[in-house]
């Protein structure tokens, strides 16, 4: 089934089934490929924000069960890696990102990529000497760099502020 495109129809389903399957106050965002314009993917990245405690995923993925036939593949304490049965049968991958609010704008940078941008970005912040992940934009003494938007982190960065479908 994982040779057949998942449509932007399917990735909206299974962000319909996450948001059912997270806490109240957790906001559910479709990342990856689809948040960049595309209409077909490989899979289906999803960032959560909400206040994460140690098993936040753990509860989402109980919560998932009830409500769609899903297998995990891997889980931690910031992602679920898995496939999801599809209304027409056929088996999709899907990766669920966990983040608290101050990680907002760096897990939306890193989960939405393109993947060279992200290479792009993250040979900036080293040759200041800095480091930039998926949760923060640190500086060269290792303090956090507040970063509320993905714009925050690009300016601090020297790059144009670019939205995810301009993103290459």
């Amino acid at each position: 089934d994982f040779e057949v495109s998942l449509t932007l129809e399917d990735a909206q389903h299974i962000v319909k089934l996450v948001r059912a399957s997270v806490p109240v106050g957790f906001e559910v965002i479709l990342a990856g490929s689809f948040r960049r314009g595309r209409k077909v993917s490989k899979d289906c990245d999803i960032v959560v924000i909400g206040e994460k405690t140690t098993d936040t995923t753990g509860s989402i993925w109980v919560a998932l069960e009830d409500v769609a036939e899903v297998e995990i593949g891997a889980q931690g304490r910031d992602v679920i890696m898995g496939v999801i049965k599809m209304p027409s049968g056929v088996w999709k991958r899907f990766d669920i990102f966990v983040s608290p609010e101050d990680e907002r704008a760096c897990s939306l940078l890193a989960h939405t990529g393109p993947a060279l941008y992200n290479i792009k970005l993250r040979s900036a912040a080293k040759e200041r000497g800095w480091t930039l992940n998926e949760k923060h934009l640190k500086d060269e003494k290792g303090d956090i760099i507040e970063t509320k938007t993905e714009a925050d982190v690009q300016t601090a960065l020297g790059f144009p502020v670019q939205q995810p479908e301009d993103r290459k």
